[in-house]
């Protein structure tokens, strides 16, 4: 999606990597003078994409540590924001989640901080609809359950995010 590509125009079929010569959203806006930043998870290639600000945990690779946890995406926006507008400059700020991914909100993990944070609403296995084409059976509404608890916590996460910028929207200029 950065490219404006589809993958096998820009090389990155089946998770490969972006070729050298494509152009980015974040490289072209950088060069127009914005500041460009990224939450969440961490995207290969970074001499591509030439982000300004990388938001990630400790160090790369711990991003299951707070990947799912919306309250860390409204530090790391309120540290974005902050930053755009004491350089004045306008800005692109992408947050990618682990959610809706497997392991789903309330799924079991072996990594002992993966859900860190749970969803706002918990969905059970009687509040789902189960598209026809997908056999209705009790597994599969625990599944879409936990897929639909997963993606309201990245509804909450992208929640705090717009909170955080409505927040400093009154400091911050916009184009």
């Amino acid at each position: 999606m950065l490219t404006g590509l589809y993958p096998q125009n820009n090389g990155a079929k089946a998770f490969q990597r972006i070729l050298p010569n494509i152009q980015t959203l974040p490289n072209i806006l950088n060069d127009e003078g914005f500041l460009c930043g990224t939450i969440g998870k961490p995207l290969n290639q970074q001499e591509l994409f030439k982000w300004s600000v990388t938001y990630q945990w400790q160090g790369v690779g711990d991003e299951d540590e707070w990947g799912r946890d919306p309250e860390v995406y409204q530090k790391f926006c309120y540290s974005f924001f902050q930053l755009a507008k004491d350089s004045k400059q306008p800005f692109f700020l992408m947050a990618s989640s682990h959610d809706p991914h497997r392991p789903y909100g309330g799924g079991k993990s072996d990594k002992p901080n993966f859900e860190r944070k749970p969803s706002s609403k918990i969905f059970n296995s009687d509040e789902v609809t189960i598209p026809k084409f997908i056999p209705d059976l009790p597994d599969t509404r625990k599944e879409m359950a936990n897929y639909c608890t997963s993606v309201r916590r990245l509804d909450d996460m992208m929640g705090t995010i717009l909170d955080e910028l409505k927040n400093q929207i009154s400091t911050i200029t916009l184009l």
